[in-house]
């Protein structure tokens, strides 16, 4: 993968037990440095580039003949531990896993990396970090030239499982009249601004934990499912948090219908959504409410779940 690379795929992830193996390819030249550094006397020494006869050999040049590698593991016993280095072979040399890394093959591509700036998270930066430490971990984070470069943010619309209590864009029935994103002006938005003016090709990935309670069969924030009669009124509320957004200098690269629609827990905000009811939601209202409001550039990205039902 070269750095700078741009396509139509989303890779990400929100659980930190997930098991993740860093991989860097390193150097290992041993035997090659008497190529640079022949005995006094040699040929080399006389001003030639030769080495026993032969050209010299720059070993920036050679590919390297081994990878070290970092490991994680899902039980958290292992923390970005190193391993032993793995050499190089011959396709089948070994009992692994083969991988073949071919510069000049293109497959799919990576839009981007990156994590989800929760109310909890923005709440630390803004209120428990000075102004230049604040600055100096963003630009560790998201800067392309002194940072890892992160460009995906999946931002939880309304509360999360991490924010600092249960609230929605509009908690007052029986519509959408009192919406306001002001609760996010508060530590949320402004710490966004700050990382798009440090990478302002910033891609936000927008995802409900849960609707406002008065949409839902559980008439909370808590557990339930989408009121047969809501669909179109959720599908508004989707459009005017895109807009809201969007005027505030934020863009909406994409949206879900509904954050682990599978999992629904009873102590944080959380729906559950089958796929047929997401396909019905997309399908009848929020695809159609988007491109009615000018904003169908914002993708919609469907079945938001977990690993355990890629089907």
């Amino acid at each position: 993968m070269r750095r700078g690379a741009r396509g139509r795929a989303i890779v990400g992830m929100r659980r930190p037990w997930l098991l993740l193996a860093s991989v860097v390819l390193v150097d290992s030249l041993a035997g090659c440095d008497a190529l640079h550094h022949p005995s006094p006397g040699g040929p080399a020494d006389a001003g030639s580039d030769l080495v026993d006869g032969a050209p010299a050999i720059d070993a920036a040049t050679l590919p390297p003949t081994s990878a070290s590698f970092w490991l994680t593991t899902a039980d958290g016993v292992t923390l970005l531990q190193q391993q032993a280095d793995v050499a190089f072979a011959s396709a089948g040399a070994g009992d692994g896993p083969t991988i073949v890394v071919d510069d000049d093959v293109r497959f799919q591509e990576i839009d981007g990396f990156g994590a989800s700036l929760t109310e909890s998270s923005a709440y630390v930066l803004a209120n428990h970090m000075t102004a230049a430490a604040r600055t100096a971990l963003l630009r560790r984070l998201f800067d392309r030239d002194s940072g890892i470069a992160l460009r995906v943010l999946r931002q939880p619309i309304g509360a999360s499982d991490f924010a600092l209590g249960n609230y929605s864009y509009d908690d007052t029935p029986p519509d959408l009249s009192d919406f306001s994103i002001a609760h996010d002006r508060a530590t949320i938005i402004p710490i966004l601004k700050e990382i798009r003016a440090i990478n302002p090709d910033l891609l936000i990935i927008a995802s409900p934990w849960s609707p406002p309670g008065w949409m839902k069969t559980s008439g909370s924030m808590l557990s339930g499912e989408l009121a047969a009669t809501q669909y179109r009124t959720l599908a508004d509320y989707f459009v005017k948090f895109v807009r809201a957004y969007t005027d505030e200098g934020l863009p909406i690269y994409a949206v879900t219908p509904q954050n682990e629609p599978h999992f629904v827990s009873g102590s944080y905000p959380g729906m559950r959504m089958d796929a047929v009811d997401q396909a019905r939601f997309v399908g009848e209202e929020l695809g159609p409410a988007l491109a009615a409001a000018g904003l169908g550039t914002t993708k919609i990205l469907v079945w938001d779940h977990n690993w355990d039902e890629p089907q």
